[in-house]
């Protein structure tokens, strides 16, 4: 099967050949696509898979930014032969457009994410642009590889662009430096412009793109660059790389684009097939990390850029995060605009073994009057109190939980400690006391994962709310609600002594209340409907 087009030639310009296609139906060259995009035309892209939407829309700001800062201009160009010179302007000295090609048959120059091959090295064939890409997962569950036996240029592009951006370290090859360590992913972290009709949960692609590039801008050129040689290499492909050759993070520019692995396409015959070879060691040495710019991901109190590690992108993980005020809050978080925005979290999870476990992504929606006060104090006090409530009732639903599994022991407070008695008046020890606990692991994690998509609406509506009080009694009735349907689906499952059960299910469900009442949680309406 011919995997190009008939406007295709078999080298793949992205400068003239029509390579990307939108979801509307339409294909552009690279620079069609950013004047589409500059005009709002691109609504999504029909062949982009999902793990590859992060290191792509990363790539389109960060090319766009470089050429915009390298000529001087202000704004994204609407017209395809102005990006078309902008582009060109950021390789000059090659006047066939090599660096823009998907394949070049010249190895000593660069190919399109691919640098010149320095010679002497052993190559090994990869047959699909699926099995050039990374795998996200661990076990070859989530997406199997080498399976695209049909392909077509733009699969390599997006398989490319994928690869040099967001490959982590494995046995064999290095991956970026913009991950905060060797065993870490880089994470994606935007507000986004929601889409018109959308109900504020769909990003819109060009007005997001468009945003982004007007916020990494504007930052670039209050960015004291004096450090940097004049024109400091952006696009690292375009380097020669030779065996055991590094950079410094000092030598690049603080926004290039990433090449960690040695990697070139053939043309063979009717189809494109690709090469790899080693990648030791690694490209840019991570050391002064700090000083790269990185729009994308908060960065704590060292520099240091945010890792998802083995987590998922829930309301604890992004609260302590982005509400904690502990961690600096890059320029694409940041919008002043008012229009319905949605929060988008994407990255690489890894488990302890460098490899990856899966895309983790999430987007939450964010409504226009909450915008502006996103990350400000309020909001991080606010978010610490639901918190602190969600972590009062969890307590009551497992302590009550734990009690049933118990056959409901008399519990006393003694010496300004809780202690439990089995029913001929011996001490449960604390040992004992937590296995009860750990009857209740499935309940507790049930209400978190319940929780967690009430989370931030609640949040919102207490943002919002003129009386605090009333939108926290209103998240606080939520929680109960919940773990009250949790404890009843709980029960059944909890091994308990037929003799005592009755009892311990009385004893627990005094036990609930109790806690959320010492705990001052409004239970006004629930407690009701349980005692009817």
């Amino acid at each position: 099967m011919d995997t190009f087009s008939k406007d295709a030639p078999r080298s793949g310009s992205l400068l003239t050949d029509l390579l990307i296609s939108s979801t509307s139906g339409n294909r552009y060259s690279l620079p069609g696509l950013l004047a589409a995009m500059a005009r709002r035309e691109v609504d999504g892209f029909a062949t982009l898979r999902p793990h590859q939407r992060p290191a792509w829309h990363m790539f389109l700001v960060q090319l766009a930014v470089l050429a915009l800062d390298r000529s001087g201009q202000a704004e994204p160009p609407e017209a395809e032969a102005d990006w078309a010179a902008l582009l060109r302007g950021l390789t000059p000295d090659f006047a066939d457009d090599e660096p823009w090609h998907l394949v070049v048959s010249d190895r000593k120059k660069p190919a399109f994410m691919q640098p010149p091959d320095p010679g002497g090295l052993k190559w090994t064939p990869v047959p699909t642009p699926d099995a050039l890409d990374i795998l996200i997962t661990s076990r070859n569950h989530d997406l199997k590889s080498a399976i695209a036996t049909q392909a077509t240029p733009e699969d390599w592009l997006f398989a490319l662009v994928s690869l040099q951006t967001q490959r982590t370290f494995d046995a064999q090859y290095h991956g970026i430096t913009r991950a905060k360590s060797a065993a870490g992913s880089r994470a994606f972290m935007a507000l986004a412009p929601a889409r018109d009709g959308s109900g504020g949960c769909t990003p819109d692609m060009s007005a997001w793109w468009c945003a982004d590039v007007m916020s990494v801008l504007e930052v670039r050129r209050k960015s004291d660059f004096s450090y940097l040689p004049k024109y400091a290499p952006c696009l690292l492909w375009l380097l020669h790389w030779p065996l055991g050759s590094q950079l410094d993070v000092t030598q690049v520019d603080p926004l290039f684009i990433e090449t960690c692995t040695r990697a070139r396409l053939v043309s063979l015959g009717e189809r494109l097939t690709g090469q790899i070879s080693v990648s030791k060691p690694i490209r840019v040495i991570r050391e002064n990390i700090s000083i790269l710019h990185e729009p994308w991901s908060p960065r704590n109190g060292d520099g240091e850029p945010f890792n998802i590690g083995p987590r998922e992108f829930t309301y604890t993980v992004i609260c302590d995060t982005l509400l904690s005020g502990k961690w600096a809050i890059p320029e694409t978080l940041s919008r002043k605009i008012d229009k319905d925005y949605v929060l988008v979290f994407e990255a690489l999870s890894l488990a302890k073994s460098s490899k990856t476990d899966g895309f983790k992504s999430r987007t939450v929606p964010v409504p226009k009057s909450v915008v502006p006060g996103l990350f400000r104090p309020q909001a991080v006090d606010l978010s610490s109190e639901q918190r602190g409530e969600i972590s009062k009732v969890n307590k009551a639903l497992v302590d009550a939980l734990a009690r049933f599994h118990a056959g409901g022991p008399v519990v006393k407070w003694v010496s300004g400690r809780v202690k439990w008695y089995n029913h001929d008046g011996s001490e449960i020890d604390d040992k004992s006391v937590e296995k009860h606990r750990e009857a209740a692991s499935k309940a507790r994690a049930a209400f978190d994962r319940r929780v967690d998509a009430i989370f931030f609406p609640a949040l919102w509506d207490r943002m919002q709310a003129p009386d605090k009080r009333d939108a926290a009694s209103r998240f606080q009735q939520q929680l109960v609600t919940i773990a009250q349907e949790e404890f009843g689906l709980a029960l059944p499952g909890i091994p308990c002594a037929v003799l005592f059960r009755p009892r311990a299910e009385a004893r627990a469900r005094r036990a609930f209340w109790a806690r959320l009442k010492r705990e001052n949680i409004d239970t006004r309406k629930e407690e009701r409907d349980d005692a009817a």
